[in-house]
């Protein structure tokens, strides 16, 4: 991959070294790996961090898509590609899929996919999830096709005009159509899994309206406004109305004929490319078993 800045005059008389820090925002490790590779180019021709540049130079950086040893074997497992270009993959995971091996969840995940899904294109690189799903959320994950791609997009996911809408269907409906659920979050004391709202807890806001109520369900939009685990489960569960299927915030006792799951999907977010200021907007379906459970709620 190859990168372009183009220095303005408020540039000049700068070092390349100041230019690859301040304004490519490559890190140490990224420009020690650049010089031993030489793969920084001023004006077309290779060079050395400490050259100083003129308005109008072109400084070029090639960024190797190296894999490094993350221990995933690849594994012939379809994946749902929604997005791709030269800098991420975006896909649609399906429900009872881990992201990334972690636990007892060490073969069969998203990131044992995508790496076949690369070694068949020819490309040895590395899963580098931008954000995550629980296993049983379906929807949307962004993967970044090299370290410094996934330290620039992890910086542009947590900027306020990113937006990440999940939809859930939930027992009950909230007594407004729509509102802001503001409750801090931190891990339960007495789980390794499971969180609380508490006031010591990190700030956690989320954004929500009802799409859709059916006798006594109803399908909601939320918008993750911050970013905290198990966050849309936990809010929605404190405000009454708990998510269909969820065995840790609700009662999934009585909804397996209705899905199988907490029914939950990441289904939109946008956002602006870093390297190209872009808009970006992914959109994934939802999966077979959440479309069935809203047709079996809208028939009831």
């Amino acid at each position: 991959m190859l990168l372009e800045y183009i220095a303005t005059p408020s540039d000049e008389g700068e070092k390349i070294l100041t230019i690859l820090k301040r304004k490519m925002h490559c890190s140490g490790t990224q420009i020690r790996r650049l010089k031993s590779n030489d793969m920084i180019f001023h004006n077309g021709i290779k060079t050395f961090t400490n050259v100083r540049v003129s308005a109008g130079d072109v400084i070029k950086i090639k960024i190797l898509e190296h894999r490094v040893n993350d221990n995933v074997p690849a594994q012939n497992i379809p994946v749902d590609v929604i997005y791709e270009d030269e800098f991420i993959i975006a896909l649609n995971k399906p429900p009872g899929m881990a992201v990334h091996p972690v636990g007892i969840y060490t073969t069969d995940t998203l990131a044992n996919a995508l790496r076949h899904y690369y070694l068949v294109k020819g490309m040895d690189i590395a899963s580098r999830p931008i954000g995550r799903l629980d296993r049983n959320t379906s929807g949307i994950v962004v993967f970044a096709r090299n370290s410094h791609v996934m330290a620039r997009f992890s910086e542009a996911f947590h900027r306020p005009d990113t937006r990440k809408i999940y939809h859930g269907i939930v027992h009950g409906k909230p007594r407004e159509d729509q509102g802001l659920i503001d409750l801090p979050i931190k891990r339960s004391p007495d789980s390794i899994i499971s969180r609380i709202t508490a006031s010591d807890g990190k700030p956690s806001r989320t954004e929500y309206r009802v799409l859709e109520t059916f006798r006594d369900t109803s399908l909601i939009e939320y918008r993750l406004l911050t970013g905290r685990t198990h966050q849309i489960r936990l809010h929605s569960s404190e405000i009454g109305c708990p998510l269909v299927g969820d065995g840790i915030y609700g009662d999934d006792s009585k909804t397996a004929h209705i899905i199988n799951r907490h029914a939950l999907h990441c289904r939109y977010i946008s956002f602006i490319n870093p390297f190209n200021d872009k808009e970006v907007e992914l959109v994934a379906p939802y999966p077979e078993d959440f479309e069935r459970a809203l047709i079996q709620l809208r028939e009831q």
